[in-house]
């Protein structure tokens, strides 16, 4: 713990632009400052918890930060003094203690060899909403660089209260109460624990990057895999691993399914490997994959055309912790008390690693865009829709729907039983969060994104050619003439304007903010912002139905999109929207999960089957709504009806092979681009889904400038992908 002197005065000179202004510098504000020093540490000094003083924080920099410095130094030498203010690397701070430095910059300051002093962040990675992308970045530079110790992230919960808004309790943040202005709206809500406490998605990938054991899975020559463990403790010794502390187990996973029994580690070796997974013992999982398969080829629905053979390993603290932690502390009573309201076992560290992957033949598979075109179909045109059916032996068959005036695929009907309640479309749009306001003067990703009018985008059909089981659409997307250009502003800069990020190296340092060996910042400039013109799309689309396997009838939709003139530094996204019944209410996926996950914030995401799990569980409730609910790397997903007794899965492949990510909830993206509060969300009967070839990463470097890193943008480009229906009867 460090103690904090209660001195800030941020608003004297809010854009760090002269410094003498701050009380800190005048004679006449010198005593009330350092008596505010004397009386923190003459009130907490023998709290063994605390193991630093600071000076205080966001106060510039003068001569009353160097006599409180010089009273604690004076007074107790065996506890460092920080202070952020004046550039972190002030005589007045024994450790260089930035405010939301960028990686590049903590690597610049990592390698200052004529500056020893510990870097440890004072404030890092703002979790504000959707958010605390890119931390798993920081984590891997704090472990690279000896001198870099870690960092206070920001912040621990939100903030916000519980009030009641036209009649509906709620989370109520700045502009809710009557009179509150100036207020700072929901930057309050910057933390990794919502206000009652429950864990956000941010808490989960906190404890991975953070965790105190890492399980590497290594390959040999012979096709076995070692597991070898990183010990991340500075107490605790590899042999105190197993048998005292902790207690390690795996298994090995079936295209995310459990497939081998629970194995435990041993004790690691002088190499710190505890468990070596003989190569039979991989094999056996493809093995027995394709067998299933071979006499069941129905079960490739899941669009699963490989076996994926995955291992996880899981650490617990066990019943032997007492004496493991008592070592340490040299106090039993002390050891064991932290530990008595925990769930037993309890896990403190787990790794996920995808071990094989190997194509299986027995089934057979499409290549991206090719329709098989054996199936005996109808085609009519009615009504600006053209319809495609198949009748097969016993059923009432399988039909789609496409409309010849937008493209969209509106009808997938199986055994007469209709599957959407909403189109599906061309999406390259997302309910902004917090981050992607951070900005002025439009230069935030969701200015620019409502100024190409991605919002709003519409399409219709150019071209269409109707084949024997197919349809294929060219469509054009641009702005709805009716609504751009209408209100399509966006708040920026949500709450109050910090500087963060470059403001803490002192006037004269040669250190480049965005540079370092790992200069992989956000690549949005500080070049004056002009208005970006209107997006226009292209597109051309396959709608068909094709036989897959042992001559399951599946609905295909093959694209091809050009976002090239769309001219904004990163798509939200490029996938397609749609929508099924309320009664498809449960869901499964293959994928990254359980828990919301993004191309930027989802290590701690394991690659396994998940679910099923009601739908409502899939939408995350931030306190101020916007994009939420992602799920990355997904093989498939599956929503049932116990109504109807049917499930409709649907999956997504990029032409390079890569997966895509899922959402879906009870809330259109409309609605959560409208509302201001969660428990303000307005169900409309659907179960809302999107499936996304690419989409943009959430950021968290800061929340006031656009700090999603390059390579988790989209750029605007060309984007291939299939989406593939089937249904079943469960």
């Amino acid at each position: 713990m460090i103690d904090e002197a209660n001195v800030e005065c941020h608003g004297f000179d809010p854009a760090l632009g002269n410094n003498r202004i701050n009380p800190t510098n005048s004679p006449d504000w010198i005593a009330s400052i350092v008596v505010r020093g004397v009386r923190m540490y003459e009130r907490d000094k023998n709290h063994a918890s605390i193991i630093c003083w600071s000076l205080g924080n966001e106060a510039g920099y003068g001569p009353a930060h160097l006599a409180m410095a010089g009273y604690l130094r004076a007074r107790d030498a065996s506890r460092p003094v920080q202070y952020e203010g004046g550039g972190s690397r002030t005589p007045a701070t024994d450790v260089i203690c930035p405010m939301y430095a960028r990686i590049g910059q903590i690597v610049s300051l990592a390698k200052d060899v004529d500056d020893r002093r510990p870097i440890v962040l004072c404030e890092y990675a703002h979790s504000m909403g959707n958010s605390t992308g890119n931390v798993h970045k920081y984590w891997r530079t704090f472990q690279e660089h000896e001198k870099c110790q870690g960092g206070f992230i920001w912040d621990w919960a939100d903030q916000a209260l519980p009030k009641e808004i036209d009649g509906v309790p709620t989370w109520a943040y700045g502009g809710d109460y009557e009179g509150d202005l100036p207020n700072d709206g929901q930057f309050i809500c910057n933390g990794v624990v919502y206000p009652d406490r429950r864990l956000k998605p941010a808490s989960f990938e906190m404890k991975h990057v953070q965790s105190p054991i890492e399980t590497l899975a290594i390959r040999q020559d012979d096709g076995s895999y070692w597991l070898r463990v990183v010990n991340k403790h500075d107490f605790l010794d590899l042999v105190d691993l197993v048998g005292g502390a902790f207690r390690g187990e795996y298994r090995l996973y079936r295209n995310g399914e459990a497939f081998s029994d629970v194995c435990e580690v041993s004790a690691p070796d002088a190499d710190g490997i505890v468990a070596r997974v003989a190569r039979e013992a991989v094999r056996d999982v493809v093995a027995g994959t394709k067998e299933m398969k071979a006499g069941n080829k129905a079960a490739g629905w899941r669009g699963m055309d490989a076996v994926e053979v995955s291992i996880r390993i899981t650490w617990f603290v066990v019943d032997g912790r007492r004496a493991a932690f008592g070592k340490v502390a040299g106090d039993d009573v002390w050891a064991a008390a932290p530990f008595a309201a925990l769930p037993h076992p309890w896990p403190v560290a787990s790794d996920c690693h995808l071990l094989e992957r190997e194509t299986c033949e027995c089934e057979e598979t499409l290549a991206f865009g090719h329709v098989v075109d054996d199936l005996a179909c109808d085609v009519h045109r009615d009504a600006d829709r053209v319809t495609v059916a198949h009748e097969a032996s016993g059923t009432s068959g399988a039909s789609i729907g496409v409309d010849e005036r937008t493209g969209d695929l509106v009808s997938y009907v199986v055994d007469g039983m209709e599957f959407l309640d909403r189109p599906m479309r061309l999406c390259m749009y997302r309910a902004p969060t917090d981050n992607d306001r951070g900005g002025s003067g439009g230069k935030s990703h969701a200015a620019r994104w409502k100024a190409a009018g991605l919002d709003v985008l519409r399409p219709s059909v150019t071209s269409i050619d109707v084949g024997p089981s197919s349809v294929t659409v060219s469509i054009r997307m641009r702005p709805d003439e009716h609504s751009y250009g209408k209100a399509t502003g966006v708040e920026e800069g949500v709450g109050v304007g910090e500087v963060g990020g470059s403001h803490w190296f002192a006037d004269g340092d040669d250190h480049d903010g965005n540079d370092g060996d790992d200069g992989d910042e956000t690549s949005m400039d500080d070049a004056p912002h002009v208005t970006p013109a209107p997006a226009d799309v292209e597109a051309t689309v396959t709608y068909a139905l094709v036989r897959r396997g042992a001559g399951a009838t599946i609905a295909r939709a093959s694209y091809r999109v050009d976002c090239s003139k769309v001219c904004v530094p990163s798509l939200p996204r490029v996938g397609v929207a749609f929508a099924l019944p309320e009664d498809f209410d449960t869901a499964e996926f293959y994928g990254r999960g359980p828990h919301e996950n993004y191309c930027d914030r989802n290590s701690s995401a394991h690659l396994l089957r998940h679910g099923p799990m009601p739908v409502a569980e899939l939408h995350e409730p931030y306190v101020f709504p916007g994009e939420n609910g992602g799920r990355t790397d997904v093989r498939w997903v599956a929503w049932t009806s116990s109504k109807r007794g049917r499930t409709i899965a649907a999956s997504l492949r990029r032409a390079d092979g890569r997966r895509g990510q899922f959402s879906s909830s009870f809330f259109s993206l409309e609605e959560l681009d409208r509302c201001r509060h969660d428990s303000h969300l307005a169900r409309d009967g659907r179960v809302h889904a999107h499936l996304d070839a690419a989409h943009m990463g959430v950021g968290g470097d800061d929340s006031w400038s656009p700090s999603v890193h390059e390579e988790y943008m989209v750029p605007a480009g060309a984007y291939e992908f299939t989406v593939e229906f089937d249904s079943l009867i469960e």
